[in-house]
């Protein structure tokens, strides 16, 4: 009877058991189901001009054609290119850590006086600059991987897959050439000897990196495994850019700092693994938050008009606040383009930079004497992006009738030009 008992109790603990790890199995693949957070893509790119190229792709426009081989042939150069990394051409332009794996650069207006004194002469670059290859590394490097995901995507050809993952491995994995996830010394100032926030503006091009993994979703060369160790790069990033003193001093920015911060830690958040919700919400709060304090009623930005190159800074600040508005388009939030604040919005700020495009006239006279001439290379991709989506946006045809054939720049809006 007492052994009977025993195996009743037993058959009951096992059923038990059973029954709690088949709860906690469940359990955790619906956690894993419901916790794979992570926002694939787009993210900054612009994706109704992506949806219409398909479009044109799969119906054999010519003219689309015609652009695609401009970058098949583009690429075919790339693949003979030598790669990138902070650790080439340092000619003895180390960072003050003495680690050339640590990304280096000085600042753009600041420089010593004969006394030795530190000064800012905006709108002056200091004359050093060149002699500092790593921002031209980084840059020159992202504009081959948006050629080569670009002509991947539509050409499936995995050799520009393969060249893109070595140019990725290179510059943010090995051992030998990998740069370290900080910016520690980003636009050193010379009485210093440390990075400044200013310096998280050099990199705001591997916002784009995202994008790219997009477009190569389904090449045998970005395998999970190889994925998942530049994502836990731009992890070690993201902790930098929220933790450091440079990261935090750009975060309560008033002007077009605090944009393109608050636009890598969105994006990398989201590539990282967070949750898409929580970004939501913070990507629309940090914009309008830009909108209410950047633009006034007429559509002007005062604190960039006070610059000595007040134009191109207003139309650079537009396009921080504009890559937040593509970010929730693509993740599905709240409607960035058209909101206004006592007459502070995109679009007045669109139409107040149009306005001034137009009273220059052909003959590109100023008017005023503090502006810089506005160009149609430099509305043209704002016009591109704004228009389908910001309603009633009246905006010169002169501009819009530029012929661009490089497709780059209908998907990104940074330095996007063919080298």
């Amino acid at each position: 009877m007492v052994l009977i008992l025993k195996i009743k109790r037993m058959m009951k603990d096992y059923k038990l058991n059973k029954a709690l790890v088949l709860f906690v199995v469940l359990g955790a693949i619906s956690f894993c189901v419901k916790g794979q957070l992570n926002h694939s893509g787009p993210y900054l790119m612009d994706e109704l001009s992506h949806q219409q190229n398909v479009e044109l792709f799969k119906k054999k426009d010519k003219d689309f054609l015609r652009k695609v081989q401009i970058l098949v042939k583009k690429s075919d150069i790339i693949l003979k290119n030598p790669n990138y990394s902070v650790t080439f051409f340092k000619d003895g332009k180390i960072a003050p850590s003495g680690n050339k794996h640590d990304y280096y650069s000085i600042s753009t207006y600041h420089d010593l006086d004969e006394k030795g004194n530190i000064r800012f002469k905006d709108g002056k670059r200091n004359s050093s600059i060149r002699d500092f290859r790593d921002k031209q590394q980084l840059w020159d490097m992202v504009v081959d991987l948006q050629v080569l995901s670009l002509t991947y995507y539509f050409t499936k050809d995995e050799r520009y897959g393969k060249k893109a993952r070595e140019l990725l491995s290179v510059f943010f994995l090995n051992k030998e050439t990998a740069m370290n996830p900080n910016l520690n010394y980003a636009q050193v100032r010379p009485d210093t000897k440390l990075g400044t926030f200013s310096g998280l503006v050099d990199v705001v091009v591997i916002t784009q990196i995202p994008d790219i993994f997009y477009l190569f979703k389904g090449s045998k060369n970005f395998d999970n495994q190889f994925t998942n160790r530049i994502v836990d790069w731009f992890k070690q990033y993201l902790q930098w850019l929220q933790q450091s003193k440079p990261g935090k001093i750009a975060s309560i920015q008033k002007n077009n700092q605090v944009n393109y911060y608050n636009t890598q830690v969105a994006v990398f958040k989201l590539f990282t693994g967070r949750d898409p919700e929580t970004v939501k919400k913070e990507v629309y709060d940090k914009a309008i938050k830009s909108v209410q304090i950047q633009i006034d009623s007429e559509g002007k930005q005062p604190l960039e008009l006070k610059r000595a190159t007040p134009i191109g800074y207003s139309v650079y600040n537009l396009k921080g606040i504009m890559l937040l508005a593509s970010l929730s388009d693509n993740i599905k939030g709240k409607d960035i383009w058209n909101y206004s604040y006592n007459g502070s919005s995109l679009k007045s700020a669109l139409q107040w930079l149009n306005k001034t495009y137009k009273d220059q006239g052909s003959k590109n006279i100023r008017v005023n004497a503090n502006y810089e001439t506005i160009t149609s290379t430099t509305l043209w991709d704002l016009y591109m992006r704004a228009i389908p989506r910001i309603k009633g946006l009246q905006v010169d045809n002169t501009v819009l009738n530029r012929k661009n054939d490089n497709l780059l720049a209908t998907y990104f809006m940074s330095r996007n030009k063919l080298k």
